[in-house]
Parts: C-alpha cells; sequence; structure tokens
C-alpha cells in the first residue's frame, strides 16, 4: 500500500543498513565453489545497496518522517572499520571457502577475489554511511510513535495483524492484555500473601549451570517431559563478536534450508546481556532459540511435514509466540520449587503483557514520551522510559510476535486445561500445538479443539 511508503525506519540502534550487511555476510553459508561468484557479485554490489537506503533516507527526510539516531549508527560503522580484515565477515567467509576442500592454488585465488571485494567494495561503505548519512541529522525529527504520522495508525494495524497472525483488532488485543495484567496481579498478590517464601526465592531465581553447553545438555535430556520426541538435533552455539552484537537482539536460530546437512546454528549476544551463565535469562533464551523452541519447531517440522508448502507457511505470531511459551514450560524443570516457578513465569508474563501494551500506547494511540512516562513510570520504576519509548518506536509491533503471541498460546492451554481437567497431558497439548507448523492462530485453534474433543 502506498500510503505506507518511508513509514519504516531503517537509521538507530535496533534497524540499520550497517547490522544487515553484517549479519548477512557473517552468517553467508558456501555450499558449494559454485556458489562463490555469487557470492562476489553480492558483495561487488554492497555500493548500490548504499545508494538505495540513502535515496530512501532523502525521500524520508522531504516527506518529514525521517527519525535518524546518527550517533547509533556511527558507532556500529566504527566497530566495523576497527574490526577489518579482523572482522567476523571475514573471518567467516574464509572459513567457508576452505571448508570447501579445493586444491590450493584454486582456493587462494578465491580468497583473494573474496578480499579484493570486501576490500574495494564492502568495507568502503560503513565509512560512506558515515559520512553521507551525517548532514541529515538536521532533517530528523523528533522520535515518535507511527500513530503520529500520516497513515500511520492503519499501518500499525496491518503490522500487527501480520506480526501476530490474527484478525484480532488493537482495541480487541489492548483489552485482552489489560485483562490479563489485572488476572496475573491478582495471582500473584494472592501468592504473596500465602506463600512469600516462593516469591522470594523467585525473585532470587538463579541456575547453576557453568557453561552453555552444560545448559544445552539439560534441555536436551529434558524436553521429553512435556513435548514430542524427536531425532537427536545436531547443533553449534556461538557467542556473537563485538560487530555482530545488536541491543535490541539477545540471541537468534538461524533457520536452516530445508536440505540443510550442516548443524543447526544459534548465536548468542553476549556483548549486551552478558555470559553469566547462572542468569535464568539465558536459560530462557536458549530454551527459545533452542530446545524446545525454535531450533526443536525446525526438527519437529523436517520430521512431521508432509508438503513441501508447508516449509513455506510463516506466521511470526505462532513461530515466537510459542518460542516464548517454551521459556515458561522449560523452567519447569529447574531444581526449584513448584509455586516459585510459578511466580517468576508470571512475573515474565506481566512485563510481557506491559510491554505488549507499551507498543499499542506509543504506535496506535500516539502516547508522547512524557505521557509514556506518566502512564508506565510507576509500573517499571523509572521515570524515565526513553530508551523503551524509543525502541517501540523504531519497532513498531516487533513484540506482538512474542507476547501477543505468547497470550493467544497460553489462553488456549488454559482453556484446554479446564475443558478436559485430569484429562490434559501438557505433552499431547504441545503436539496438537505444533500440528500444522507456523500458521495463522485460526488453524492453531481449530487443531486445539481438535486435541480436546478426541480427549472427552
Amino acid at each position: 500500500d502506498t500510503r505506507y511508503n518511508c513509514l519504516d525506519q531503517i537509521w538507530n540502534a535496533y534497524n540499520n543498513p550497517a547490522d544487515s550487511l553484517v549479519q548477512t555476510f557473517s552468517e553467508y553459508e558456501i555450499r558449494e565453489e559454485a556458489d562463490i561468484a555469487p557470492l562476489i557479485t553480492l558483495l561487488e554490489d554492497t555500493p548500490r545497496f548504499v545508494d538505495d537506503c540513502m535515496a530512501y533516507t532523502k525521500e524520508q527526510a522531504d516527506r518529514g518522517l525521517l527519525m535518524l539516531e546518527y550517533d547509533d549508527v556511527q558507532e556500529k560503522c566504527e566497530e566495523i572499520i576497527e574490526a577489518g580484515s579482523e572482522s567476523a565477515v571475514s573471518r567467516n567467509l574464509q572459513e567457508e571457502i576452505r571448508a570447501l576442500d579445493l586444491p590450493e592454488k584454486t582456493e587462494e585465488t578465491y580468497l583473494d577475489q573474496v578480499n579484493k571485494a570486501l576490500e574495494t567494495s564492502f568495507y568502503p561503505q560503513f565509512d560512506r554511511i558515515c559520512r553521507d548519512l551525517k548532514p541529515w541529522q538536521d532533517k530528523s525529527r523528533d522520535i515518535t510513535g507511527l500513530a503520529n504520522l500520516e497513515n500511520g495508525r492503519d499501518y500499525y494495524t496491518a503490522l500487527a495483524h501480520d506480526a501476530t497472525g490474527t484478525e484480532d483488532t488493537p482495541e480487541e488485543m489492548q483489552e485482552n492484555l489489560q485483562k490479563t495484567v489485572v488476572s496475573l496481579s491478582l495471582q500473584m498478590q494472592n501468592m504473596m500473601d500465602k506463600d512469600p517464601q516462593s516469591v522470594q526465592e523467585a525473585t532470587n531465581l538463579v541456575t547453576d549451570f557453568k557453561s552453555v553447553d552444560e545448559i544445552m545438555a539439560f534441555l536436551e535430556d529434558n524436553y521429553q517431559r512435556d513435548f514430542p520426541t524427536v531425532q537427536a538435533m545436531d547443533y553449534e552455539v556461538q557467542p556473537l563478536s563485538g560487530e555482530q552484537a545488536n541491543p535490541g537482539v539477545m540471541a537468534y536460530f538461524m533457520i536452516p534450508p530445508v536440505d540443510n546437512t550442516a548443524p543447526c546454528r544459534i548465536r548468542f549476544n553476549a556483548v549486551d546481556y552478558g555470559s553469566d551463565t547462572t542468569d535464568v535469562a539465558l536459560y530462557d533464551t536458549l530454551a527459545h532459540e533452542g530446545i524446545p523452541g525454535h531450533m526443536y519447531q525446525t526438527q519437529y517440522d523436517h520430521e512431521t511435514f508432509v508438503y513441501p508448502i508447508q516449509y513455506m507457511l510463516n506466521n511470526s505470531g505462532f513461530t515466537e509466540g510459542y518460542a516464548t511459551y517454551v521459556e515458561g514450560q522449560a523452567n519447569k524443570w529447574l531444581d526449584a520449587s513448584q509455586n516459585a516457578v510459578k511466580f517468576y513465569n508470571w512475573m515474565m508474563m506481566l512485563t510481557n503483557c506491559y510491554t505488549a501494551l507499551m507498543d499499542l500506547s506509543v504506535n496506535y494511540e500516539g502516547a508522547s514520551l512524557e505521557e509514556f512516562n506518566e502512564e508506565y513510570g510507576d509500573v517499571f520504576g523509572s521515570g524515565d522510559l526513553s530508551d523503551i519509548y524509543d525502541q517501540l518506536a523504531f519497532c513498531p509491533a516487533q513484540f506482538q510476535s512474542y507476547y501477543y503471541g505468547h497470550y493467544k498460546i497460553m489462553t488456549l492451554r488454559n482453556e484446554a486445561r479446564k475443558a478436559l481437567g485430569s484429562s490434559f497431558e501438557s505433552r499431547d497439548f504441545n503436539q496438537a500445538l505444533l500440528k500444522d507448523g507456523s500458521v495463522p492462530f485460526a488453524i492453531v485453534e481449530r487443531n486445539i479443539q481438535t486435541y480436546i474433543d478426541s480427549r472427552r
């Protein structure tokens, strides 16, 4: 829809072309010798890519829509420039070529060609971004939500539908989330009154894992308690380097091609979120990205899909909602009291619901930073929530995939528990949840109803 042209913001700490270039080529896979020539073509094409970004920036500025965080983009570019030939991009491409086991002279020829393309076409773009973007600072408007831009409210509605895989209106989303906040708050208050010891345990919850590998092994040993069994998964977990890290991304799973034979890849942001392996947040992140989250779901899909078209379906509301949901399920396997885990999961879901509500406030209702601080400052114990406000403004509806998707799944789980009582089995529910892959919630709801009917 042309009404939405230039509403996406691309120059900030969370979304920017410098990050896109680094992520694309630091994770680039070369499977055979014939893949090298297209890679070089892509590297040599980066000047045109930056041309297009600058043309987009000019059009945004001409329309009065440009919101630019120059200092954050400059910092990212300088990290990449400083890394130079030691960057994650150079290391990855060299490793990929060497892994082909080509004759020595052939290998050296390709390495020289790739290094030349990096030096002449790729790396100079980061200097250029800093140089060409700087004059646009004076054309940047104050950071604000989509609702305060022309056609922005309609655009946010379209983004929310796409992000959640539902037909729920923003008003319905807001009402559902607010009801959940009230319900969670009442349950938490009740436990604080009746079992303060478990509440204290929940607020200080830690693990005793000594490494990321140990966390993954634990998850792999325990997922069958609540999820269908799949074949053994081949994977690698690696921390992101400085130039790869993005403060808006805690970790990610590299979705493999359908015919993938290499180990699955999980990357986690140890730069911005630390590498304390006793932190429950790291455990939850690896459950989300790995087992029984994205990696497990990918394996399950490979083993159960019948039709190739199923691999093309993609509802991020289900995919990310599911991966958020499994964090809470995995927490039940930790060595902690049942009530402590329950309270901890309630705390996480309450925070998630508030984040989704804040996104609606900023991008659908058009709350100013002052109004935002007034509404949510007490909730988060801070009079200045400008960092959160900015992230929501730059990433409209992004969190709805995770948190409204999670709300939808928990609603289905609660309905199934209520309908089945003692006949409810977590493993059977999760199998019904996963049945058709990443599909809209209308189909997921149908599958859960079929599961309920079959157990009555």
